[in-house]
């Protein structure tokens, strides 16, 4: 079986990209569900994401407000992202100093965020983070787990239970 091209363009769309397809996005307000191993390029803005496993969406500069959900899918921002996510195992690049903002919930999702900022935010998430110079507001009242590798990585906590790994090299206030 070959895998599917699709063109997105359109505004406030409901789309189902299938699976192991190549889709761009280029409209936006748009939601988009996604089979697994499926490849999106993204030039839109505002724009819901339903990944399934093995779902990388690549996007671009100026992308906001954008809103990523699933399972397994990777994100590798080429500029100025923001937006949340939500899900477990996911992998998250963004590009370094690109005042890109992320705010994450979920399990065992690692970011590369040199020079950007990843708001934790809800109880039971675990994070690890990657990177020099990373700006981390946490907030929840229990169960999160933030492990920050790099240097003069920033924590700003507020609530109670926010845990950090050995690894952890960052400074804290509450």
């Amino acid at each position: 079986a070959s895998a599917s091209m699709a063109d997105i363009s359109g505004n406030s769309n409901a789309i189902d990209s299938g699976s192991s397809s190549t889709t761009d996005v280029q409209g936006n307000n748009n939601s988009i569900t996604c089979g697994a191993n499926d490849t999106l390029t993204n030039t839109g803005i505002n724009n819901t994401y339903n990944f399934t496993s093995g779902d990388i969406l690549d996007s671009s500069a100026n992308s906001t407000s954008e809103t990523l959900n699933g399972t397994g899918y990777t994100l590798n921002a080429t500029g100025l992202f923001s937006g949340s996510a939500s899900g477990t195992g996911d992998t998250f690049d963004l590009y370094a100093n690109s005042n890109s903002v992320l705010t994450l919930t979920g399990t065992n999702q690692s970011v590369f965020a040199t020079g950007n900022q990843v708001n934790v935010d809800g109880s039971g998430s675990t994070v690890s983070l990657w990177g020099n110079n990373i700006t981390t507001d946490a907030q929840s009242n229990s169960n999160i787990f933030l492990d920050l590798n790099g240097t003069g990585n920033v924590l700003n906590s507020t609530g109670n239970g926010v845990s950090l790994g050995a690894t952890t090299s960052a400074t804290v206030s509450s």
